[in-house]
């Protein structure tokens, strides 16, 4: 585990409320100026529309590849999801084979989860859909078409209130940065869409409100760390996003995948307390956030390392 724990005396770490209060009320009296690290997709977007137009381009991919109806392909799918929700600890988003986040962790995260289970088949012999060498790479195209239709307006995913809470975190004197998997473009334009003016971190490093995209948080690194939580072993080996995390030193990290946002931060908290204690770590909680990443937040006591916290609404962090 990353934070919780039990004492010599049995005792749990500030398992009360008057300890989380006070942990809280002196984090927010001693804080000053922050910086805020927020994740993008489904932390200041609606993932929704997209996932939903990423798995039916996913679809159409493997009908033209395969020559099956959508009927065909929407069944295969349906078959390798089963197998994917009775364990969802052993699927996702894969590494070079290592699971980096996990099946239920998000949409984008299960359509990755579906292919890579697809791929799992194929490579065990098994029988999957005729003329398909790589689901993985078709999902990759369905993605990148998906892209394509949110840069040209169709979609719309930027949820309306990132500027009222950018301004206002902006306005309190803190520092935001933006650090996501996805292109340092598709974010500037989406934010751009609602009147803010982010700069990208490798023309300005030094602007207030920053975007540092193809952040690789997927990317696991060549030795396994694993700090399991329940059933999930979560692999806090992320080489490229630690080096963000490092030349940052956020006070709060916002994140709505476990695996990929907060896992690493939590940990540097953890075994660098020194550099990284006082670590705010806020688990955008969205309809598909999975149980077992919202209770861990939810039950795990703050500590001088780090508080945890579920986020409902971005409006709470002002």
């Amino acid at each position: 585990m990353f934070l919780c724990g039990v004492d010599a005396d049995g005792r749990i770490w500030g398992n009360t409320e008057s300890t989380f209060l006070s942990i809280r009320k002196a984090f927010a009296t001693s804080e000053g100026r922050m910086k805020y690290l927020f994740d993008f997709d489904g932390v200041l977007t609606d993932q929704t529309e997209e996932a939903h137009r990423v798995r039916a381009l996913f679809v159409e991919q493997v009908e033209r590849a395969s020559g099956w109806t959508q009927s065909q392909v929407q069944r295969l799918f349906a078959t390798a999801e089963q197998e994917m929700d009775l364990a969802p600890h052993d699927h996702g988003w894969r590494f070079f084979g290592r699971v980096s986040a996990f099946s239920n962790e998000d949409l984008f995260v299960r359509n990755n989860g579906l292919a890579a289970c697809l791929d799992g088949w194929m490579a065990r012999g098994r029988e999957v859909a005729p003329g398909v060498k790589s689901f993985t790479e078709l999902s990759s195209v369905a993605y990148d078409a998906m892209l394509a239709e949110t840069r040209s307006g169709k979609l719309k995913p930027i949820d309306p209130i990132s500027r009222t809470l950018m301004e206002g975190l902006l306005s309190q004197g803190h520092d935001v940065v933006v650090v996501s998997n996805s292109g340092t473009d598709r974010i500037v334009q989406l934010l751009e869409s609602v009147g803010l003016k982010p700069e990208a971190h490798s023309v300005n490093p030094g602007a207030r409100l920053r975007v540092r995209g193809d952040a690789r948080k997927f990317e696991l690194g060549s030795e396994t760390r694993v700090r399991p939580v329940g059933p999930y072993p979560v692999d806090v080996s992320r080489p490229v996003y630690e080096r963000i995390l490092r030349e940052e030193v956020p006070s709060a990290v916002i994140g709505d995948v476990f695996s990929l946002d907060l896992a690493l931060p939590l940990e540097l908290a953890r075994t660098e307390s020194a550099h990284f204690g006082g670590l705010r770590a806020y688990l955008r909680v969205r309809p598909y956030t999975p149980s077992w990443s919202r209770e861990y937040v939810q039950t795990c006591a703050p500590t001088p390392h780090a508080s945890t916290h579920l986020l409902e609404h971005l409006s709470d962090l002002l």
